[in-house]
């Protein structure tokens, strides 16, 4: 088993251990529930017993024997011999040392109460929740009524919106590129993660909502290929959370230290990202615009 694997799977166990649902962590970790199971049971599987020794026949009166005890004289300044110094452990080595600190920050970094609620459901909910909102916006934009009145707010709101989740896509990526280039660390890019998570979904979701609001017009493809764009980008929003794993087991080497199918998946993710970005943004300026 590889380094990498060990430290999944050891910190898998402390967050089990912690009180995190198993389904929650196999989620992060990238593998089936069960297999957190088992590695939580086979932390904690007590050594086997030893095989029980034949039992000793009680002593009859012929086998008792008068005990005689004899009384040993100590000297009158006789003192106890001091306990010896234990020995100092052993201080780990250094690639031990980063092992540990990188366990100990994927265990314990901070969680948020919306990625908390988003990864207490199973990747196939996360996936209907997003298709769900999407046609959701859909109806709201075929029964809304005229927005002219509330326009400027709307569109105030959605431009906010936009603003802060790309954004917070913008500055993961730029993270992303300066951990590659290694001047960054992988654990600083998954606490930026964690941290950014909330804002970027909470721009999508309003994003959705002032979208259908502002009733665009759904007889033209232009509005379909913005509808289109963020529909794959909440949908990439929700596989990148299966990329994690993967980047938990880097080293300061960036990609390259990635196996040749997790670094397609990454690199492909974050390509599709900003296409789908900066197509929806255009296509919403023009739109815009033309009217």
């Amino acid at each position: 088993m590889s380094t990498s694997s060990a430290d999944r799977r050891d910190a898998a166990v402390i967050r089990v251990r912690g009180g995190e649902p198993a389904t929650r962590v196999a989620a992060d970790v990238g593998v089936h529930p069960s297999t957190v199971r088992r590695w939580v049971k086979a932390a904690t599987v007590p050594p086997t017993m030893t095989a029980a020794e034949p039992k000793a026949s009680a002593p009859t009166d012929a086998d008792v024997q008068p005990v005689v005890v004899e009384e040993t004289e100590h000297p009158p300044d006789a003192e106890p011999e001091p306990d010896p110094e234990p020995e100092p452990e052993p201080e780990p080595s250094d690639e031990q040392a980063a092992a540990l600190q990188r366990l100990h920050v994927l265990a314990s970094a901070p969680r948020d109460a919306i990625s908390r609620w988003g990864e207490s459901l199973s990747m196939t909910r996360r996936y209907a929740l997003v298709v769900a909102g999407w046609l959701l916006c859909l109806l709201l934009a075929w029964v809304a009524p005229d927005p002219e009145p509330l326009r400027p707010v709307l569109v105030t709101l959605h431009l906010l919106a936009m603003t802060v989740s790309f954004g917070s896509v913008m500055a993961l990526d730029w993270h992303g590129l300066l951990w590659e280039r290694r001047q960054r660390q992988i654990e600083e890019s998954i606490r930026l993660s964690h941290a950014l998570s909330p804002l970027i979904w909470a721009g999508l979701t309003v994003l959705f909502v002032t979208g259908g609001l502002l009733a665009p017009d759904l007889g033209r493809p232009l509005p379909w290929l913005k509808l289109v764009c963020v529909l794959v980008l909440a949908l990439n929003g929700v596989a990148t959370a299966q990329l994690r794993h993967h980047l938990a087991g880097t080293t300061s080497d960036g990609l390259r230290s990635l196996a040749p199918g997790a670094r397609r998946k990454v690199v492909l993710s974050s390509l599709l990202s900003q296409a789908c970005w900066l197509t929806a943004v255009v296509v919403g300026m023009a739109t815009t615009l033309g009217r």
